[in-house]
C-alpha cells in the first residue's frame, strides 16, 4: 500500500501541472496583429433623386467587398475597413454606378464619400 501511495505522490505533481497548463495555453491573441481600423462614411446627397442600393469596396488586384446599404437621399452609412487605399463604387437604384478611386482609409479616422444622382 505504501508503494502505491508513494507512486501517486510522484505522479501528482506532473498531472497537476499538466491540468493547469492546458487552460493557460488557450489564452492569447491567436498570434496575429489586428491594425487599428478606419471608417468609410457613405453619404447620399439630399439633392439626389435616386437611392444608393449598395457599395462595393476593392483594392487593386484584390477581392471586391459588397455592402447592401439602401440609402435614401440625405441618409448615410458607415463601413469599417482596415487602413489602406480603396476604390469605392456606389450602385444606384436607377442602375448607374459612381466610382471613386484611391480613397484612403486611415486608422482612428473617417473618410467621407458623397454620392449625387
Amino acid at each position: 500500500m505504501s508503494t502505491l501511495r508513494s507512486m501517486l505522490r510522484r505522479l501528482a505533481a506532473p498531472i497537476l501541472l499538466g491540468l493547469v497548463s492546458v487552460p493557460i495555453a488557450g489564452c492569447g491573441g491567436g498570434g496575429y496583429y489586428t491594425p487599428v481600423g478606419g471608417t468609410l462614411e457613405v453619404r447620399n446627397s439630399p439633392a439626389s433623386f435616386s437611392g444608393i442600393d449598395a457599395v462595393e469596396v476593392s483594392q487593386p488586384f484584390g477581392p471586391t467587398d459588397h455592402f447592401n446599404v439602401f440609402l435614401a437621399p440625405g441618409e448615410r452609412d458607415f463601413i469599417d475597413l482596415i487602413p489602406d487605399t480603396y476604390d469605392v463604387d456606389l450602385l444606384w437604384s436607377d442602375g448607374s454606378v459612381d466610382s471613386f478611386f484611391g480613397v484612403y482609409i486611415s486608422g482612428y479616422s473617417t473618410s467621407v464619400v458623397t454620392g449625387f444622382n
